[in-house]
């Protein structure tokens, strides 16, 4: 065999690999952002545009920090401040804690795309959604696509959507965490304790189709449906257009 021809089928030989395994690339970083390779426990500072993402890494920010992924099938990732999302696949994505922007490109009736969180599961088609997951409690806002959840311990209950004075009190309880963490706690269960109650019947219901316009909170299996709230319109409307 010659050299040449050699070399040719070793290059193709290595091809796949490097299709599984290459995702994409972190492209843009604002404050501190780290970078765990696949079953890696130290995680190294990503001072350069550029970082290549492999299959199972893992991209993490610290406070006032966020990272641009930009994945070789088109799709983006933003990680705000103090998240984690691995990158399991072009495919598969976790958000193990904080609050990720999703802008998926559109796959007509392809639903093989999904996020998970804890043992919430999101199957999406073509998209712009968030994540925000925190302390037991997962937050889902679509603005453009849809997308399906649903939980892998079982059905979810879902209940009576939130009333304007309940989303207003969840809002409320989202600024003062950062100052009254302690007393916010309890103050969250001493609500979610009402709210269970004032809600009465659920139904249980095995996924949750949102569309754009659409959220859902979930906190263990209870979930409750409601309009987009403000805050994820405004994240997501930094992303510009597709």
């Amino acid at each position: 065999m010659s050299k040449f021809a050699l070399t040719l089928s070793l290059i193709l030989f290595a091809l796949p690999a490097y299709a599984t395994d290459q995702m994409g690339q972190i492209a843009h970083t604002e404050g501190k952002v780290l970078h765990y390779s696949a079953g890696s426990a130290r995680g190294k500072r990503v001072k350069d545009p550029g970082t290549q993402l492999q299959q199972g890494d893992t991209v993490a920010t610290k406070r006032g920090s966020q990272a641009d992924v930009l994945f070789i099938d088109g799709n983006r990732v933003v990680v705000q401040e103090n998240s984690i999302l691995e990158v399991k696949g072009l495919q598969t994505m976790e958000v193990a804690n904080g609050t990720v922007l999703f802008d998926i490109r559109k796959r007509g009736e392809l639903r093989g795309f999904e996020v998970t969180s804890g043992t919430v599961t999101m199957g999406v088609r073509g998209t712009r959604f968030a994540v925000r997951s925190k302390e037991g409690r997962l937050e889902v806002g679509v603005t453009e696509g849809k997308v399906e959840v649903s939980s892998s311990t079982g059905p979810l209950r879902k209940r009576k959507p939130l009333t304007m004075e309940e989303q207003f009190k969840e809002q409320q309880e989202e600024m003062r965490q950062d100052f009254e963490k302690s007393i916010e706690q309890m103050e969250a269960q001493f609500e979610e304790s009402k709210r269970l109650m004032a809600a009465g019947d659920f139904e249980a219901v095995e996924k949750i189709d949102l569309e754009a316009g659409m959220a859902l909170i979930i906190q263990g299996s209870d979930a409750w449906v409601s309009a987009v709230p403000d805050w994820i319109d405004e994240a997501l409307s930094t992303l510009g257009p597709h």
